[in-house]
C-alpha cells in the first residue's frame, strides 16, 4: 500500500503570520523583519489607537491625564500672581491620588516648573485647580507642560 512516488517539496518563499485584529480583518506580516524596518499600523477607530507603539517620541504628550493648575506665585517684589501650569498625570487614578493628599508630594514640582518657565517668580504656596483637560491637550496649547514624577 505505499506509495512510490515521492512527495513534492513545497518551497515557501516568505514566512508569514496572521493575526486577527478584529473579526474579519487578517493583517499579514512576514515572520520575521529586518531590524531597520518600521511596521506602520492604519488606525481605523479611536479604539485602534490603544495598539500603537508607546515608544514612538512624537507620542509622547498625547498619551497621559492633563491638569491645568494656577500656581500663585510672587515675583522680586513681593507682588502675587497666578501662573498656568499644565500637569501630565500620565492617569486619572494616578490624578485623583495625587488630589487627595492635596497635592503635597508635588510642591517641590510646583516649585521648579514656576522658576523654570516664569523666570523672576517664585512659587508662593498656593495652588488652584483651573482646569481639567483630561487625556487630550488643546491643539493651540501655549502653557507649560510637566510631567509628573
Amino acid at each position: 500500500m505505499s506509495n512510490s512516488k515521492p512527495m513534492p517539496t513545497l518551497k515557501i518563499v516568505s514566512p508569514v503570520i496572521k493575526t486577527t485584529t478584529k473579526p474579519g480583518l487578517v493583517t499579514s506580516l512576514p515572520q520575521s523583519l529586518p531590524k531597520n524596518t518600521k511596521v506602520v499600523k492604519k488606525v481605523e477607530s479611536e479604539d485602534d489607537m490603544s495598539d500603537l507603539s508607546e515608544d514612538d517620541p512624537s507620542n509622547e504628550l498625547e498619551e497621559g491625564f492633563y491638569v491645568e493648575l494656577s500656581l500663585t506665585s510672587t515675583n522680586e517684589d513681593g507682588e502675587p500672581e497666578d501662573k498656568l501650569v499644565i500637569f501630565n498625570f500620565l492617569t486619572e487614578e494616578s490624578y485623583v491620588e495625587h488630589g487627595e493628599n492635596g497635592y503635597e508630594d508635588l510642591e517641590e514640582q510646583f516649585e521648579d516648573s514656576i522658576s523654570n518657565y516664569y523666570p523672576g517668580w517664585t512659587y508662593a504656596g498656593e495652588w488652584e485647580e483651573h482646569q481639567v483637560h483630561g487625556t487630550e491637550l488643546p491643539e493651540d496649547n501655549e502653557t507649560p507642560v510637566v510631567e509628573v514624577q
